[in-house]
């Protein structure tokens, strides 16, 4: 006898993401149980699915089926024409849903306000990079590193600091650059130390300017770490190793600063001199916010440093003899001599700056050709050794 064949699932072909799925339905689903089949195979949000392709539909807009929307949800699959037992399968769009939960759970989040680890890494950078920015200007690489320099501090909320800054020179082959030793002096004179004791004792200096390294640090007889001219009126420090390849320990250099302050008072290293020096060391201290008493993280051991650690006398006796003194002045200065003084006191700051340009070209050289400089640090001493002065002896 002859029995009906069974009526077939109708079936719905589709790609998603480069892949095809196949899914049966009953007769009787509508689309909105298509869109939860193809979920569960695909992955896709139902809300965000839309099936394209279906250009002979007549009951769909535009022939894109959308699972998720009131009107298309309603219809039975078996109604919209070609969406079922098509050979070439549909294209459907969507959005998986782990990506809108992530969304959402990100949307909870207020990002303007920057969670503990993300604080504590960006505290860790700015440590490490900007006592490994290490000395200024160099980064944990090496590398110069300048574009975190604020600048030196302003006059006018700082009346009693720097007014010219003037880094040493260099060929663009030696790093750190020029740039970088600039910041490393503008951090210096935004020291909170540094600005409170030339606040307290109303000094102003129209100059703060780096040195070329003069002789090797605990080596030579004669090293150079800076130097005050007339008391006050110019500051020059070595920032620079003795390859100038890198700079020496920020904390050494604060040290020789504040040492050279102290010519601003006394020139000769007697017991005056040695009293306020560590008169005004005791006073940055205090004025330094930053050392409640202990070293701050990521600060650099200046014992386990392997730059040079220097007793108060051994730095008086590495200074230049002529600190504090007198070398020509101003033009109120000049005034003031008679006409045989003043022009002995021009000459002898045409030679002091005649030395200095002496002492720069001498760097240039020894990192260029790999020669040492021969000229002695003073700038004062012949070379047939009947004069010396007080630092050479």
């Amino acid at each position: 006898a002859w029995q009906p064949r069974a009526a077939m699932a109708p079936t719905v072909r589709v790609t998603y993401r480069g892949a095809v799925h196949v899914v049966s339905l009953p007769e009787t689903a509508t689309v909105r149980d298509l869109g939860l089949v193809l979920e569960t195979a695909t992955g896709a949000s139902v809300s965000t699915q839309k099936i394209l392709g279906l250009k002979h539909a007549t009951n769909v807009r535009a022939g894109t089926l959308c699972p998720g929307r009131g009107d298309d949800a309603l219809l039975v699959v078996t109604e919209v024409t070609g969406l079922c037992d098509s050979t070439k399968p549909l294209m459907l769009m969507g959005t998986p849903s782990a990506a809108i939960a992530a969304m959402a759970s990100a949307s909870l989040v207020d990002h303007r306000v920057r969670g503990f680890e993300e604080e504590a890494l960006r505290e860790r950078r700015r440590r490490k990079g900007h006592v490994s920015r290490g000395p200024v200007g160099q980064n944990h690489a090496g590398k110069a590193n300048t574009r975190d320099d604020p600048g030196a501090p302003s006059t006018s909320q700082h009346p009693y600091t720097f007014s010219e800054y003037k880094p040493l020179p260099v060929p663009s082959f030696i790093k750190p650059p020029a740039s970088a030793a600039l910041a490393m002096l503008h951090r210096l004179a935004r020291d909170p130390g540094i600005l409170g004791i030339m606040e307290k004792h109303k000094w102003k200096v129209p100059l703060l300017a780096e040195m070329p390294p003069e002789g090797k640090v605990g080596v030579s007889e004669s090293c150079v770490l800076g130097y005050n001219v007339n008391a006050g009126k110019e500051i020059h420090l070595r920032l620079r190793t003795d390859d100038l390849k890198g700079f020496r320990v920020y904390q050494r250099v604060k040290e020789t600063l504040i040492h050279e302050l102290t010519h601003n008072v006394f020139g000769p290293h007697d017991n005056n001199f040695k009293n306020f020096c560590s008169q005004l060391t005791r006073e940055a201290r205090e004025f330094d916010w930053k050392l409640p008493g202990a070293r701050r993280l990521g600060d650099v051991d200046a014992a386990s440093s392997d730059e040079e650690t220097w007793s108060e006398d051994e730095a008086m006796a590495a200074t230049r003899g002529s600190s504090g003194n007198s070398v020509g002045g101003g033009d109120l200065e000049l005034k003031k001599l008679d006409p045989k003084q003043a022009a002995g006191a021009a000459a002898a700051k045409r030679a002091s700056d005649a030395a200095e340009r002496e002492m720069a070209a001498a760097a240039g050289e020894a990192v260029a050709f790999g020669t040492a400089n021969t000229v002695c640090a003073c700038g004062s001493c012949g070379t047939d050794g009947m004069v010396e002065c007080g630092v050479c002896e």
